[in-house]
């Protein structure tokens, strides 16, 4: 069981409650959190776009460490959020080709909104950038 770390108000008194045994996460939540944070930032260079990627895999995964200081007792503790210790998640964050099957999953999953995750260069610097963009079909005329 993983901890679970509450915070009270003004007060910062901390609670650390243990887990129940339901799987709070799952896999896609990888998916989503990225765009979550690709949506925010609008463009994204490629170095961010990975990094983002990695940070969001290590956070469902809960191998993110959250420093938190207990004020009340003077200590300070290194917890874990809480998920499932059984949640699989295959992605090789260290491989060009486990960003590329990261990409090709995610824009599978955008294409019924007609969206993609698009590749461009920047033409004033020429380094690659991330966008989310509309994929537009060419109209098709009937005769």
């Amino acid at each position: 069981m993983a901890a679970r770390v509450i915070c009270h108000g003004p007060s910062r008194r901390v609670t650390i409650a243990s887990c129940s045994g339901v799987a709070m996460v799952s896999s896609s939540d990888v998916q989503r959190l990225f765009l979550q944070s690709a949506i925010s930032r609008r463009v994204l260079s490629a170095d961010l776009a990975k990094a983002l990627w990695k940070q969001s895999v290590e956070a469902v995964k809960g191998t993110l460490l959250y420093p938190f200081r207990l004020y009340n007792v003077g200590l300070n503790m290194m917890v874990t959020p809480a998920v499932d210790d059984t949640l699989q998640i295959n992605a090789n964050t260290n491989s060009a080709d486990g960003w590329s099957d990261f990409l090709a999953s995610l824009n599978k999953s955008l294409d019924p909104l007609d969206l993609e995750l698009s590749r461009m260069r920047n033409e004033i610097t020429g380094k690659d950038m991330y966008a989310l963009v509309i994929v537009l079909l060419p109209s098709v005329t009937v005769s």
